[in-house]
């Protein structure tokens, strides 16, 4: 599991399992099982996507306690109107730097384990700083 830094305040930690992540560069989708663990230790799974042409996500499947997956098979929605904390930096910082999806599965797991995608700081600088 590659933990995913959320730099919004969220009693959660978040997880990206870098097995199960997949690019499809023909539609810009990026897909990936997450792990949101509570500050109790209840973890929540989802097998979910990110599409980075058009800034949606959509969940898949929901994990359940056994170890399977269930629930119904949202569609696509916008990620500036999601509540939940984790899409947004993960399509901005990790799998869709300046909108463009990854190349391909480790080059996601390398933005997660450096933290983010280095084109995600831009071209001002910032990422030879370290901001």
């Amino acid at each position: 599991m590659l933990p995913v830094e959320i730099r919004v305040t969220s009693p959660f930690r978040y997880f990206v399992d870098g097995d199960t992540l997949g690019v499809d560069l023909k539609t810009g989708v990026v897909r990936y099982t997450l792990v949101a663990r509570s500050p109790s230790g209840v973890e929540n799974v989802t097998y979910e996507a990110i599409r980075c042409p058009s800034a949606e996500y959509r969940v898949y499947y929901l994990g359940r306690p056994d170890r399977t997956w269930g629930g119904r098979s949202g569609g696509w929605s916008p990620i500036t109107e999601s509540r939940q904390a984790h899409y947004r930096p993960l399509y901005r910082d990790y799998f869709c730097p300046q909108t463009n999806p990854i190349r391909d599965a480790e080059e996601g797991r390398q933005a997660l384990r450096q933290g983010g995608h280095p084109w995600a700081k831009g071209f001002s600088g910032d990422a030879l700083r370290g901001n």
